[in-house]
């Protein structure tokens, strides 16, 4: 596929959005000096154009922060950008956050609750294409391990 996804970077966590013009992913990359992937991982995208992917670019700091944030899904109607953080403001490990376009600019995430969240980790959110139903993983109830719920 070349460039964006084989980078030579640990990239992972990828989703194509459903019209296939953009991917988003996972970057872990420790030798930034500028602070925005100090995280260790952050979410970027990669867009086509003429047929070729574009750079990778950051979300910058409406979606990125210090902490780890990855595994976006994006709805399939490109309008809601899930993800997994454990920035402030969570119920616990790791949580599921999103963020809502809106006049052409990602909105500040928001937590989705203690109906969602548990004091474990939730993780790789995927949202079925009616944008209605959602799944996920989380070691957040004591004795099931790590379960799949929607």
């Amino acid at each position: 596929m070349g460039y964006p996804p084989n980078t030579g970077l640990p990239d992972g966590g990828a989703m194509l959005s459903a019209d296939g013009n953009y991917l988003f992913f996972t970057r872990c990359d420790m030798r930034s000096p500028n602070g925005i992937e100090s995280g260790g991982c952050d979410i970027a995208f990669s867009f086509r154009e003429d047929g070729s992917w574009s750079s990778p670019q950051y979300f910058g700091f409406t979606i990125n922060t210090t902490a780890y944030e990855g595994q976006p899904c994006l709805s399939s109607n490109n309008l809601d950008l899930y993800f997994v953080s454990n920035r402030e403001g969570g119920y616990g490990g790791m949580d599921i956050w999103v963020s809502h376009f809106e006049n052409n600019f990602w909105s500040k995430p928001e937590n989705l609750g203690p109906m969602v969240n548990s004091p474990g980790n939730e993780g790789s959110p995927y949202i079925h294409p009616d944008n209605e139903t959602a799944y996920f993983s989380s070691d957040g109830l004591s004795g099931y391990g790590e379960a799949i719920y929607s």
